[in-house]
């Protein structure tokens, strides 16, 4: 087995002298023309991904190599590899191309909007949940024979963008009185078309607004099943406020163990599992050679239940965040990502739940309303397979 999941940066600087080939990379069986998609078929699919991925990290180490029809990888479940990964990025490193969406926006003569330039409703998860078939076979021959898949891609994308048409024409017309929002703001200051807006906001529902949201169920779905540890949040929050006195920034800065359980919220349940990175140059990784061009995956998910980095890692233990971090690798768990392509929202949404917890802790109680676990599936975010067994009980 490749031990390259225990490696330290300086250990795998010391292979540097002579890489081993891309080909010598291990990794799942791979059958031409269709690579491990029989493999992750029989494992649950796309949507067991972040499992899979788990499991044959533990199998063949922090690196592995996997093909999957027309999608060609390196899979990196390593912190260590992963610093020194994101040491070497150029100023403008790429993530992978989502061609699918790009596809779209060009069938349709829609405009483009952050994610699509970098690389709404119950119709998002639609798309996403075909996202995964169209980027790892040809989209172009899924779009040429009018494939299920790309029909289903195409509806949601259809009802996303017409209902980011209508809110944004209506807010538009609206009271001028309403001016100093994001949309107003743009608008005021950018000579942008409501075809370019549209482009640009219903990304931003995506890529915000629905990571956000996400992060706060598995939040609420991780305290429901340990009311000690609601406990622990309600006093410190009275520790700091007074009674009926609301939450500010500067009062959140006194409230660690608030912010704790929400980091090992995070690292437990990741509303993104996985990012990527494309290799722009060849680039010894590992003591491999991976050629410029290829995708790296960077699996969170698998890289936070790493017993190696986090003791007993699929227990809620908002404590462990309190300790001194000296043994912890700080690659090891990155829910917002990490580098020049960190998610630009990330103070947003880190204040948003805390205040949002903060203000739900002071009035109710988070409770479970059965006791089976909750299973997640992969479908563009980490979602539940079920309605979360959450309710709220006033204090």
């Amino acid at each position: 087995m490749h031990k390259a999941y225990l490696h330290t940066p300086h250990k795998c600087v010391g292979l540097a002298k002579r890489p081993l080939p891309f080909s010598d990379i291990p990794g799942p069986v791979d059958l031409p023309g269709i690579g491990s998609f029989l493999n992750v078929l029989w494992h649950g699919g796309l949507q067991n991904q972040h499992e899979i991925m788990l499991k044959y990290h533990q199998q063949f180490g922090g690196i592995f190599k996997m093909n999957l029809g027309f999608f060609k990888s390196v899979q990196i479940g390593d912190p260590a590899l992963l610093e020194i990964l994101l040491r070497m990025e150029t100023p403008y490193p790429k993530r992978m191309e989502i061609k699918p969406w790009k596809m779209y926006r060009e069938y349709r003569g829609e405009d483009y909007g952050l994610l699509t330039l970098k690389k709404l409703s119950d119709k998002r998860g639609s798309m996403m949940e075909y996202l995964g078939p169209l980027l790892v076979t040809s989209a172009d021959l899924h779009k040429q024979f009018n494939t299920k898949a790309w029909k289903n891609h195409t509806e949601a994308w259809d009802y996303i963008f017409s209902t980011a048409k209508c809110f944004i024409d209506r807010r538009l017309k609206s009271n001028p009185a309403w001016k100093n929002d994001l949309l107003n703001t743009i608008t005021s200051n950018y000579p942008l078309t409501n075809k370019q807006l549209s482009g640009l906001f219903t990304e931003l529902q995506i890529g915000g607004v629905e990571t956000t949201a996400n992060s706060l169920l598995w939040l609420l779905y991780n305290l429901s099943r340990h009311s000690e540890v609601q406990k622990k949040v309600l006093d410190e929050i009275q520790t700091v406020l007074l009674p009926g006195q609301p939450p500010s920034t500067d009062c959140l800065q006194k409230m660690p163990y608030l912010k704790a359980c929400i980091k090992e919220s995070m690292r437990l349940t990741p509303t993104v599992p996985f990012t990527s990175r494309t290799i722009e140059n060849d680039t010894n990784l590992g003591g491999y050679l991976i050629p410029g061009g290829v995708i790296a995956m960077i699996n969170f998910h698998s890289m936070a239940w790493n017993e190696n980095y986090f003791p007993d890692a699929r227990e809620y233990k908002p404590e462990r965040w309190l300790k001194p971090r000296t043994l912890a690798n700080s690659f090891a768990s990155t829910p917002f990502g990490v580098g020049k392509r960190m998610c630009v929202g990330r103070r947003l949404a880190e204040l948003q739940l805390q205040l949002t917890l903060c203000w739900i802790i002071q009035h109710f109680y988070i409770c479970t309303t059965d006791n089976e676990p909750c299973k997640a599936i992969t479908s563009g975010l980490m979602v539940p397979t079920r309605q979360l067994p959450v309710s709220f009980k006033k204090r």
